[in-house]
């Protein structure tokens, strides 16, 4: 039985490398145009095998006037890259086909899994198409069309995107209407910096549950071209949104001074709410890293660079501890009502220079600790 099978292999033709033409098209423009509407990829033929096989000729059929092919190998091999796919087709002399391999599904539409999966996810992982298609060219791997890309966003993902961010911020505006204060925390990114901002999108959290509540996202040209204005536009945008459904009692922002305005206890435009207005700590040690950094290269302040990182641990940890505005309204050791939680202090405790009471660094500190802005 061996012996009958191994004349049976034996007796196969042979397609070999010298029978065989391997054309890998290098034009990538020549294969997006192919995939540039999902909806319109050249449709697969049924009669074509999706597996490689052995064939002794061409067994097409004209099926109008039913003539036959009888064309023998050598075949024709094409290799094709139609976006992150590959694709093998066999041909014989006369150009018809005898199978075609996708490496990927397809999907309805003839549209390819790969392609859809790579746009889907470029998109939902936050990431940037251009950076990423610049990533696949280096590694010499097909990727979707920037068109491509663009009408499978359009046409799959936003949609469904906001559909499920309208439900899912539903249910959490359900479940903070029963809470009797909210803290609300809210910062504006904006897409590029400087004047040449397009875009700013305005989130908010709940402090307690640490959930997004709000996403608004304001266009320049809502604010007739004016990028000074646009997170100031944001803010009203959100919170008008929010607190008919919110009681919100507390908001956390940076120290943006239009922002601040709006909340002016006195003469703001939420002032007949009487929120609370505080500002974010994190940017708060940031702001004051750099003025401290300023006044620090100056001649005769190079003491503070010293001490810059000790005096901003400083800064956090008093609005970690302190529990009233009463507890670090004086920067001494000791006070009427309590002190430091470490001992006293000298040259034997550091090997750091301290810095001297009513001293140049010194005054220069005390100006920016109590600096409101």
């Amino acid at each position: 039985a061996a012996g009958g099978l191994q004349r049976a292999v034996d007796a196969l033709p042979i397609v070999g490398l010298d029978e065989s033409v391997i054309d890998i098209l290098q034009r990538d423009d020549e294969t997006d145009e192919e995939a540039d509407n999902p909806e319109q990829y050249e449709e697969a033929d049924n009669d074509v095998p999706s597996f490689p096989s052995v064939e002794k000729k061409c067994f097409y059929r004209d099926k109008l006037i039913g003539t036959e092919c009888d064309a023998t190998p050598p075949f024709h091999v094409k290799l094709n890259r139609r976006g992150s796919a590959t694709i093998i087709e066999w041909f014989c002399i006369n150009g018809h086909m005898l199978w075609k391999w996708n490496s990927q599904p397809v999907l309805k539409y003839a549209m390819q899994g790969g392609d859809f999966m790579v746009a889907t996810n470029i998109l939902l992982s936050g990431n940037n198409f251009s950076k990423l298609a610049l990533f696949f060219r280096f590694m010499n791997i097909g990727v979707v069309s920037p068109k491509t890309f663009r009408l499978i966003q359009n046409h799959y993902l936003v949609d469904s995107i906001k559909d499920f961010w309208g439900k899912k911020r539903a249910a959490i505006i359900d479940c903070l209407r029963a809470k009797e204060s909210v803290v609300a925390l809210a910062d504006g990114r904006m897409d590029s910096p400087g004047h040449t901002v397009q875009f700013c999108t305005y989130t908010t959290m709940e402090n307690e549950s640490k959930d997004i509540i709000s996403v608004v996202t304001v266009d320049k040209r809502q604010t007739n071209r004016n990028s000074v204005i646009m997170e100031k536009h944001a803010f009203i945008q959100t919170f008008d949104n929010l607190l008919p459904d919110l009681n919100i009692t507390e908001i956390v922002t940076d120290a943006h001074m239009q922002i601040s305005a709006l909340l002016d206890p006195r003469k703001g435009r939420y002032k007949e709410k009487a929120i609370i207005h505080s500002l974010d700590v994190w940017h708060a040690a940031k702001n004051l890293t750099k003025k401290l950094h300023v006044a620090g290269i100056l001649k005769g302040n190079s003491i503070l660079l010293v001490w810059l990182k000790d005096i901003v641990n400083q800064f956090w940890y008093i609005f970690q501890k302190a529990q009233h505005r009463d507890m670090f309204n004086e920067w001494k050791h000791e006070w009427i009502r309590g002190k430091c939680d470490h001992g006293p202090l000298d040259a034997t405790t550091s090997d750091k220079e301290l810095m001297v009471p009513g001293s140049p660094p010194h005054e220069a500190l005390q100006r920016i600790m109590f600096n409101r802005r």
